[in-house]
C-alpha cells in the first residue's frame, strides 16, 4: 500500500507550470512506448513549436486541444466568436488544430491534425489513419467558418501512416513540425517525409527534462537571490542597529564634572568620562583653542578679577600662575598633591594662616596686609608689573587667532 501511495504522489508532482500549460509525471509517462499521448503533453509541444517559430515567423497560430475541443463541441456562437477572437484566427495566415474524435465528456482514442490556410482558403486535414476523424473535422469546420467569406476548400492530405494502435499523439505533432518548417522556407505546404514516433517521443522526453531542469535551476536561483538579499537587509539592519547603539553610548558618554573639578569617587568604574585637564586652563585660568576638547575647571571669579580670594573655603579652581607663589605648602588643588583614599579629604582652598608674622605689618598701599592668597610675590612688588605679563601674552594669544580667521 505504501508503494502504490508514493506511486500516486510522484504521478501528481508538478514538473513544468506556465500561463498555457502545466505537466505532471503522469503526462511524461505517456510518451512511454506503447502509450497513448495526452492533451497536456500535446499542449506543451504546441506551446514550443509556437515559442520556437514567434521569433522567426508571426503569422502562425498553434491552438491548444483544450480550445479546439470547446469550439468543437459548444453550441453558444457568442462563446465560439470570443475564441476565435481572442486566439486572432481570423487574422493569421496559418492556424493548426490538433483534433481529437472526442464528442462528449469522455476521453477520445485518436490524434489527428488540420491546418486553415488563409491565403489559399483551404483546410488541410492530415490524419495518420484514414477517416478515423473525418467526423470531428467536419464538426470543427463548421464551427469556424466565417459567414462573411468564400466557402473555404477541405483537403485530406496523403501522409505517412502510423502502423500501431497508439502513435497516432506523435504522428500528429510531427506533422505540425514538419509543415511548420516548410511555411517558414517557403516549400510545398504538404511535403512530409518519413516520421520515426519511437525517436520523436525520445526527444520530446529530452526538452521537457531540460524545461524541468531550467525551471530548478531559476526556482534555486531566485531563492538564493531572496536569502541573499534577506542577509544583506539582515546585515543592515544590524548595522544600523550597532550604529545606534554605538550612538547612544557616545552620547551617554558626557565628560565628569566632578573629575574636572574635584575628584571622582567612582574612579575608573565611573560612567562618564574622565578628559585630560587642559593646561592653559590650569596654569593661567583660560584657552583660547575653541577645539580643544580637554577639560576645562570652573574658575574663581574673584581670584581672576583680583587676584586675590577672600572666601574661606572657596570651592573653585585656583589657578596656579594666580595663586600666591610664596604659599607652595599650601595644597589647595588635587593636580599639586594627591590626597589619601582613607582619610577624610581636607578643604583644599584654605588658608593656612602663618603665625610666625605679624598680622598688623602695614604694606605698600598703606593697610594692614591681608594673609590671604595673592599674585604678588612680595609686598614691594607692584600689581601692574605682576599682571602685564599676563596681559600681553593674552592679547598675544587673541591676534595670532584673529589673524588666523582672516587668513582662511
Amino acid at each position: 500500500d505504501q508503494d502504490v501511495g508514493e506511486s500516486e504522489r510522484k504521478s501528481k508532482e508538478k514538473i513544468i507550470e506556465n500561463e498555457t500549460v502545466k505537466l505532471y509525471e503522469c503526462d511524461v509517462e505517456t510518451l512511454m512506448e506503447s502509450k497513448w499521448i495526452n492533451d497536456n503533453v500535446v499542449a506543451f509541444a504546441f506551446n514550443e513549436m509556437q515559442k520556437m517559430h514567434d521569433s522567426k515567423l508571426k503569422n502562425i497560430v498553434f491552438v491548444r486541444p483544450a480550445m479546439t475541443h470547446m469550439i468543437k463541441v459548444s453550441n453558444d456562437e457568442n462563446d465560439i466568436k470570443m475564441i476565435i477572437e481572442d486566439l486572432g484566427l481570423r487574422k493569421v495566415e496559418y492556424a493548426f488544430f490538433p483534433v481529437n474524435n472526442n464528442l462528449s465528456e469522455k476521453g477520445g482514442s485518436h490524434w489527428s491534425l488540420m491546418i486553415f490556410s488563409r491565403k489559399e482558403n483551404t483546410f488541410y486535414h492530415l490524419d495518420p489513419i484514414s477517416g478515423m476523424n473525418d467526423g470531428s473535422v467536419a464538426l470543427l469546420i463548421k464551427k469556424l467558418i466565417d459567414i462573411n467569406t468564400k466557402f473555404p476548400e477541405v483537403k485530406y492530405v496523403m501522409c505517412p501512416r502510423q502502423r500501431n494502435g497508439y502513435d497516432c499523439g506523435p504522428y500528429t505533432l510531427m506533422f505540425a513540425e514538419k509543415i511548420a518548417e516548410n511555411i517558414e522556407a517557403g516549400t510545398e505546404l504538404t511535403k512530409i517525409g518519413e516520421c520515426n514516433a519511437r525517436e520523436y517521443r525520445m526527444k520530446l522526453r529530452k526538452v521537457i527534462e531540460e524545461r524541468s531542469k531550467d525551471k530548478c535551476e531559476k526556482s534555486n536561483r531566485n531563492k538564493k537571490q531572496e536569502m541573499g538579499q534577506k542577509s544583506i537587509e539582515n546585515k543592515v539592519q544590524t548595522s544600523h542597529v550597532k550604529d545606534f547603539k554605538e550612538q547612544k553610548k557616545v552620547e551617554k558618554k558626557r565628560e565628569c564634572w566632578h573629575f574636572t573639578n574635584r575628584t571622582c569617587k567612582f574612579g575608573d568604574q565611573c560612567r562618564d568620562e574622565h578628559k585630560k585637564h587642559c593646561q592653559e586652563m590650569i596654569e593661567n585660568g583660560y584657552c583660547f583653542d575653541n577645539e580643544c576638547r580637554l577639560g576645562h575647571p570652573i574658575i574663581c571669579r574673584e581670584i581672576y578679577e583680583t587676584g586675590s580670594c577672600k572666601r574661606f573655603i572657596c570651592r573653585l579652581f585656583h589657578p596656579i600662575n594666580l595663586r600666591n607663589k610664596n604659599q607652595k605648602k599650601q595644597s589647595n588643588w588635587r593636580h599639586e598633591t594627591e590626597r589619601p583614599s582613607n582619610r577624610r579629604p581636607r578643604n583644599f582652598y584654605q588658608k593656612e594662616i602663618d603665625n610666625t608674622k605679624p598680622h598688623n605689618e602695614d604694606n605698600q598701599w598703606g593697610y594692614k596686609r591681608d594673609h590671604r592668597n595673592t599674585f604678588l610675590e612680595n609686598k614691594n612688588q607692584n600689581m601692574i608689573e605682576a599682571i602685564e605679563p599676563l596681559m600681553v601674552r593674552a592679547m598675544e594669544a587673541l591676534a595670532e587667532r584673529i589673524w588666523n580667521r582672516y587668513r582662511m
